[in-house]
């Protein structure tokens, strides 16, 4: 398999047996022009490699796939197993799923920007609250990958938390139902303070919610 192997990348016929190709490399956009009798034949010389490796960003075929890293950051963890299954792990599969779903194969193909975007994502979501910890194995991974294979100098992958907006911070907030409130106001008028004025600022607070 040649460089192009697991890579997303778009062609275009230019006319006259010229084709133009696409593809996205760590350095940003790339664009090469060949000569090809016709769709097959261009897909074939993509895929044997007619393009220089740093094309597409990354020097090394044989670097680790995505995956091969996460199994090998795993195996150096120390916490209890059990958390590695049902925290780790689970949330290692999510963010797999995801680079599968953008069509990355290779580790040097993860950038910050992804992460990035994969946290803005999240929080698209409704799932701030695990945002930081989603991210947070990807982070260690990087790490670990940056330490363990020098040769293809990954970077190592940073993100921030994004910024909520005001119409998230209110749907995010544990707020009660009508009924809810109308039985709590009940439960404290029926307690030995009675309906004072403490009750009637609840009320106006739940009913602010």
């Amino acid at each position: 398999m040649g460089p192009a192997a697991g890579r997303v990348f778009s062609l275009n016929e230019k006319g006259s047996g010229s084709w133009s190709l696409n593809l996205q490399s760590s350095e940003g956009r790339t664009r090469k022009q060949f000569r090809a009798d016709s769709l097959e034949e261009a897909i074939d010389i993509v895929e044997e490699g007619y393009f220089d490796e740093d094309d597409f960003g990354f020097s090394d075929p044989n670097q680790p796939e995505i995956s091969t890293v996460f199994r090998q950051w795993k195996e150096t963890l120390t916490c209890k197993q059990s958390t590695i299954d049902d925290d780790y792990w689970r949330r290692v599969k999510q963010f797999v799923d995801w680079t599968d779903a953008h069509g990355m194969v290779y580790w040097g193909e993860i950038l910050s920007f992804h992460l990035q975007k994969y946290a803005v994502e999240c929080l698209n979501k409704n799932e701030r609250a695990t945002v930081e910890k989603r991210c947070r194995v990807v982070r260690s991974a990087s790490k670990f990958a940056k330490m363990n294979y020098p040769q293809h100098r990954f970077e190592m992958l940073e993100f921030s938390l994004p910024r909520q907006n005001h119409r998230q911070k209110r749907r995010n907030r544990d707020t009660l139902t009508v009924q809810q409130a109308t039985e709590f106001l009940f439960f404290l008028r029926d307690q030995p303070f009675g309906w004072n004025g403490m009750v009637q600022a609840v009320a106006l607070e739940a009913l602010a919610s």
